[in-house]
């Protein structure tokens, strides 16, 4: 079974599943962020600070818990379900890298580059690599990563690669079959649902 991790849909399978991470935690985030503009306002080693600072730390550790239980969940059926697992071998550091540069060459979209930064964090993908590849191993399965380029333009019916098959974000039309599918549930693995590593 292959996964595409995403920020629309935080994982596709190939089954054509799509599960995203739980709906609470936007709420939370956004009530972090109102958290963090009044701990700005306050004054520093007032009690008022501190209690500000307590706040957002304590919303802070609760979308933690509720990332790593979802992952824990989400890994854990998968690696219930399926033997041999292939996942993108995405370098998330590198993604997350800030867009800034220097004063005498500055950078270009870095409010874009900073709120695609940070929809990749909440999505806790390096998080649920990890958990996913030791679940697998203590039930003898196996992770799989898979050389990303070109995944999200390869189609899995006739092995064809064209930029021009995927012109927006989600749908995949081949211009050599005319395969049309979601660019997530076809980009990882072939028509045998195997990853792409595995042929």
């Amino acid at each position: 079974m292959g996964i595409d991790r995403g920020v629309a849909n935080t994982l596709t399978l190939s089954t054509g599943e799509h599960w995203w991470m739980p709906a609470g935690l936007a709420e939370i985030e956004r009530r972090k962020r109102r958290a963090q503009r009044v701990l700005a306002r306050r004054k520093r080693g007032s009690s008022r600070h501190a209690k500000a600072r307590r706040r957002v730390a304590a919303l802070q550790a609760r979308a933690a818990r509720i990332g790593q239980d979802w992952r824990h969940k989400a890994s854990l059926d998968i690696a219930r379900r399926f033997a041999t697992v292939g996942l993108e071998d995405l370098a998330t550091r590198n993604m997350t890298r800030s867009a800034r540069k220097t004063v005498d060459a500055p950078a270009t979209h870095v409010c874009q580059k900073a709120g695609l930064n940070r929809a990749i964090l909440e999505q806790g993908w390096y998080g649920f690599e990890t958990v996913l590849t030791y679940k697998l191993e203590e039930r003898g399965g196996y992770l799989c990563k898979v050389d990303p380029r070109h995944t999200s333009q390869s189609c899995s019916a006739c092995g064809a690669v064209d930029r021009q098959s995927r012109e927006s974000q989600a749908p995949l039309r081949c211009c050599q079959c005319g395969l049309r599918a979601h660019a997530s549930e076809h980009g990882v693995y072939d028509r045998g649902g195997r990853a792409a590593a595995l042929r």
